[in-house]
């Protein structure tokens, strides 16, 4: 029976001649048995089966299998193979992990790279044997099929002329799994794939198959030499088509193995012929096409019939996407290109925003194509798992166009991924076996609280459960279970932190109550709470237990019978919690067929779950309904009108060949010099046959761009989200740019200028947020036109229209202050915020939008606090100044006042655990106790408070003062801070005796008098500067105030009737000596500045002229009677 080759460049020509071979082939078998037609994937099965359907009105009687599993079945039907005893990659593994783990390489006299790899001075050896094991068991089933002839020669021991590194203790290695396996060489045959192919080869009359039927075989492209001489000896007894997708109606495989340094020479010496000027035709057709190129030389080497070419339509070119796939078909060096949309380049600053620039693109062709259904439309992306959850985040939530009527949802399926419930299933795997084989952190056990069995469980809601991590970070649980456990660990012997020490401060406050000691919780009166603790104890015993097993050594089998255990007691019952354990024992009981013996620790255990098939794709979920968003995958040649590829960036895609360095395929290439007069020479078929990694993710870009019939659209992150710098695209779409910026007549400037000028309209670059006004500034596209931002939430638009019009960062929402913080109320305390950072202030008072902390993010603390930072310090040192004078003002100050405060720190984790809170003690509190005692000892203390009215405003302030009225103001640090001169201000206003600034951060003391007597004193006490000051604060709560405190300083400071220059360039001068992104002593340039004046400080000289004029005038306000009354004092020691 012959052996038919059609090609052609439109795989739906392809598949209409599938269709019509179908239709016509007479059948002497059974009626009612399929015909196979053989696929590379099954996302070109899917599609292949509903343009059967979509022709004949149904598809049936067509089986659509992979190469490998036809092969498999027409095999064992002729007696060469069993199926059921394959020697897979899975079962080969497990061998040579049990191999590996017995130490029998150590006796070989080859195997040195094996034992310094997995030597016992290295951690966790038993893991490095399972992943090595994991190579060479895909290393092994790949030579088997790519190179059998090693394989031949492995089993019968030959060692010839070989000098090839690695390759004996390979054979060895590979040999000594047959000897445990007891397999000899006949046996190998039927049990590995490669060697069944093999001996069917080479068999004289190999039998003859029960199925005389026609064989089909669609969308070959990358097929290994072995695959394709299996199909040639079968068209002996069948008839077999094979469907060849090739980019070009040129030849290519004539293309030399490595073009440029070919052509390269030939042009240096001057030898290029008048023939090469075809290797000069299309640049993307040569980068892109070398896989195709040798696919192309390998069917001709293999001496198979010429193709049969389907005779194909040819359409004049309406559109730049038209002319470039005839440029690509064609082999033309250049192409049309007039910037009608059909081809567009979209730059974003991250993954969600180029799914949400897709989205809004996709609604636009929508608006413009009445036609357009979302079933036409394919988004690739190089990895799914990287845009799943933006995809669902962006096209789940959709677009509201109208104000008051639902968003508009494209429907849309992922493909290449688990259904939703085997998704959460596995991750609720993954968290599991990271807290056990973990460090039990407390983050990793709120993340398995959260899915919804666990919760049903232990009968808990969203509220409680946050309710119930509150409160066990504040008994101090972060990490280890307890202090046998961290020791077995080799981790530090103490118990506090611990589950275990948390869990009993939690006992402890529920039995005692309000007698029980201050180190345990307290106000545990909610009937859930406690019934949720005693939950919470029995869902985690079990899994501690198994955790604390870590050091054990038993078999596979073993540990997933105690595992399955503890996802009983974990999961409970219920129909989801049911369905998860069915999945969760499947899964485990497949990988337990293969596993072995051998006794392993628990963490490797858990990494052979977690790279087990739990973790693998399910079924393609290709073409289900709506857009389909898939992987870039090879061999995927699915046609669409609008093809769409997301993630272009430099790096990501084409994928880097990253090569063992024990992969002999590898080094067989990289050696094929000197091993040319050997019997492992590199040959011409296996340069041909083998797999390059790269070269096909260039095949699947050019498949792509001749698989879109209307639109090609192109995203990738090319923009930086700090500062919009510009980022490299891959290299893929820079050669792109190249081929479309080429013109018939390159000396014609105006050519060149034209082309670029279009090229630039078909590249657009978006901005950072989704609801820039940059999104609202066009009309939306039409048909024949170059896509521009555009983005159709009209509520958006209104948010833009008013911030164009009206000079303001937000609309202030109408939410009330709480009692504390009403308008008219103004404490010293809140004032010092206020001038600090009057943008953070305006966020948090009047728009409640907290940018530290945001009220939707939670975050949790797994890490016990060894040191404390700055703020750490400063909240220490105020703790430390209240405490002190508060048990001055009782009498109670003495040697075990400090003993008491040291010990009710140490309890309720203020200090450090162990050595750090010690040294924190002696270096930080000790200190500042001693220089209290010292300045104050003698001292009586009492309590102040200051009550004024100020414009309808009524600021209160409290403070220490001495029986003799002087004024306690302690300060963070030295007065050359403008933050800690503004907190003295403040605080002295209204002393009529004086007041003591106390530096406790340099435990010093200075006095200042009060405003009468100093010479040219404040009038009415430094009220009428409060006054003038609250007026500010006023007009801050109502707009953002353009001020910040290091730059006003350094500003008002220079700007002195001595200094005449002129107030613009001493403000430069200033924010130039001062400003520091978002750090400083005044937060110069704090996000909320960053927001609220459009990412710069009010005092930028990028800034508008008027707010830097208000800024100026801000700093005059607050800062010049400051600095004045600082000089006056200075002045007055001086004297004295």
């Amino acid at each position: 029976m012959p052996l038919h080759l059609v090609e052609s460049t439109h795989q739906e020509q392809l598949a209409e001649t599938l269709v019509r071979n179908l239709a016509s082939s007479e059948r002497v078998t059974d009626r009612l048995e399929a015909t196979a037609v053989i696929v590379q994937n099954a996302g070109l099965g899917r599609w292949l089966r509903l343009w059967h359907a979509k022709r004949c009105g149904i598809s049936a009687a067509v089986t659509m299998p992979f190469a490998q599993s036809f092969i498999a079945k027409e095999l064992e039907r002729l007696g060469l193979f069993d199926r059921w005893q394959e020697l897979s990659p899975t079962l080969l593994r497990w061998q040579i992990f049990d191999l590996l783990q017995s130490r029998e390489f150590e006796h070989w006299s080859d195997a040195g790279p094996l034992s310094a790899y997995l030597g016992l001075e290295h951690r966790a050896v038993e893991r490095r044997c399972w992943a090595l094991a994991g190579r060479l068991a895909n290393l092994f089933d790949r030579y088997a099929v790519h190179r059998p002839e090693w394989i031949e020669a492995w089993v019968a021991s030959e060692q010839g002329d070989v000098s090839l590194p690695h390759w004996n203790w390979q054979a060895q290695l590979f040999r000594s799994v047959l000897e445990r396996l007891g397999l000899s060489s006949a046996d190998l045959s039927r049990r590995l794939i490669g060697r069944a192919v093999q001996a069917y080869l080479v068999a004289d009359e190999p039998g003859q198959s029960r199925d005389d039927s026609a064989v089909h075989v669609f969308g070959i492209g990358s097929f290994p030499p072995a695959f394709l001489r299996f199909f040639q000896r079968l068209s002996v007894s069948r008839e077999v088509y094979l469907y060849h997708l090739v980019p070009s109606e040129a030849y290519l495989g004539e293309l030399p193995k490595n073009y440029r340094a070919t052509l390269l020479t030939e042009l240096e010496g001057g030898e290029l012929g008048a023939d090469a000027d075809q290797w000069l035709q299309n640049s993307l057709l040569i980068a892109n096409g070398q896989a195709a190129a040798r696919f192309q030389s390998l069917l001709l080497s293999m001496d198979l019939p010429t193709g049969e070419l389907p005779v194909v339509e040819e359409l004049a070119a309406r559109s730049d996407l038209q002319h470039l796939q005839n440029a690509v078909r064609l082999n033309e060096p250049y192409c049309e290109f007039n910037a009608d949309g059909s081809l567009s380049l979209h730059q974003c600053h991250s993954r969600i925003r180029e799914v949400q620039v897709l989205q809004q693109q996709l609604l636009a062709q929508f608006e413009a194509d009445p036609d357009l259904r979302p079933e036409d439309i394919l988004v690739l992306v190089p990895e799914i798992s990287d845009y799943t959850d933006a995809i669902q985040s962006v096209f789940g939530m959709g677009t509201r166009v109208h104000a008051g009527r639902d968003p508009i949802k494209l429907p849309y399926c992922i493909a290449d991924q688990k259904n939703s419930g085997d998704e959460s299933c596995w991750r609720f795997f993954t968290a599991l076996l990271r807290l056990m084989k973990g460090r039990q952190l407390f983050s990793e056990v709120i993340a398995l609280l959260d899915f919804d069995p666990v919760c049903r469980r232990l009968g808990l809601d969203r509220e409680l459960l946050k309710e119930l991590a509150s409160l066990l970070q504040s008994v101090g649980v972060r990490w280890g279970i307890n202090q046998a456990s961290r020791v077995s660990k080799g981790l530090p012997e103490y118990e506090a932190y611990s589950w275990e020490h948390g869990l009993q401060r939690l006992y402890d406050g529920l039995i005692y109550g309000e007698w029980s000691p201050k180190d345990c919780a307290s106000g545990l009166n909610s009937a859930h709470l406690q019934e949720s603790i005693g939950s919470l104890t029995q869902f985690l015993r079990p899994v501690f237990d198994l955790a604390q097993r870590d050091s054990e050594q038993h078999s596979f089998k073993d540990w997933a019978e105690l595992l399955l255990s503890v996802l009983r007691q974990t999961l409970g019952e219920g129909h989801e919690s049911g369905e998860w354990m069915r999945l969760l024992a499947v899964e485990i009981g497949e990988l337990q067929l293969h596993a072995s013996d051998v006794t392993i620790r628990f963490d490797t255990f858990c990494t052979m779950l977690e790279e087990g098939d739990l973790s693998t794709a399910g079924p393609s979920g290709l073409l289900r309904r709506g857009i389909t968003f898939c992987r870039l995958q090879p061999a995927r040649h699915i046609p669409a009108k609008v093809v769409c590829i997301l993630g272009l960036d430099e790096g990501s895609y084409p994928r880097q060949e990253r090569g063992l360095e024990f992969d002999l395929i590898d080094l067989q290439r990289r050696h094929a010099k000197a091993l040319a007069k050997t019997s492992l020479r590199y040959q011409e078929i296996h340069y041909l046959g083998d797999v390059h990694i790269r070269d096909a993710d260039r095949q699947l870009f050019l498949d792509c761009i001749l698989n879109a019939r209307q639109r090609l659209y192109l995203s990738y992150v090319g923009q930086s989200d700090q500062n919009n710098e510009d980022l490299p695209p891959s290299l893929l779409l820079n050669e792109l740019k190249q081929f479309l910026e080429r013109v018939p007549d390159p000396a014609d400037e105006k050519q060149v200028a034209e082309r670029r000028l279009g090229l630039a309209r078909a590249c657009v670059r978006h901005p950072l947020q989704d609801w820039s006004i940059h999104n609202f500034e066009h009309p939306t596209m039409q048909l024949g036109e170059p896509p521009v931002p555009v983005h159709f939430n009209s509520q958006y638009a209104r948010i833009d229209r008013q911030s164009v019009s009206v000079a303001r960062f937000l609309e202030p929402v109408a939410v009330a202050l709480p009692e504390h913080e009403h308008a008219d109320q103004l404490t010293g305390e809140q004032l010092l915020r206020f001038l600090k950072d009057p943008a953070d202030y305006y966020l948090k008072q009047q728009l409640h939008v907290n940018l530290e902390q945001l009220s939707w993010l939670e975050t949790h603390e797994d890490q016990e606090a060894l040191e404390l930072d700055a703020l750490g310090h400063w909240e220490l040192r105020a703790r430390v100044f209240d405490a002190w004078c508060l048990a001055k003002q009782q009498g109670h100050v003495s040697e075990r006042f400090m003993d008491e405060l040291k010990r009710r720190w140490q309890l309720d984790l203020t200090l450090p655990l162990g050595h750090g809170g010690e040294s924190v003690w002696n270096r930080q509190v000790l200190p500042v106790l001693n220089f209290l005692n010292t300045l104050l000892g003698d001292a009586e203390l009492r309590r102040g408070r200051l009550s004024l009215e100020l414009a309808a405003v009524r600021f209160q302030n409290t403070y220490w003062e001495t029986s003799r009225g002087e004024r306690l103001v302690f300060v963070h640090g030295g007065l050359d801070q403008a933050k800690n001169l503004l907190h003295a201000f403040i605080q002295h206003i209204g002393a009529e005796h004086g007041s003591l600034i106390v530096n406790l951060k340099e435990c010093r003391c200075e006095s200042w008098p009060s405003f009468s007597e100093c010479a040219d004193g404040l009038d009415n006490s430094g009220v009428e500067w409060l006054s003038t000051v609250v007026s500010l604060w006023q007009k801050g709560l109502k707009a953002p105030l353009a001020f910040s405190l290091e730059i006003g300083k350094a500003y008002v400071a220079d700007s002195t009737p001595a200094n005449d220059q002129v107030a613009s360039e001493l403000l430069t001068t200033a924010y130039q000596k001062n400003w520091i992104k978002h750090t400083g002593y005044g937060q110069d340039c704090s996000p909320a500045q960053c927001l609220c004046f459009d990412d710069d400080s009010p005092a930028s000289p990028n800034a508008a002229p008027e707010l830097r004029e208000a800024f100026a005038a801000n700093a005059e306000c607050i800062l010049r009677p400051v600095l004045d009354w600082l000089e006056q004092v200075n002045v007055q020691k001086g004297e004295q």
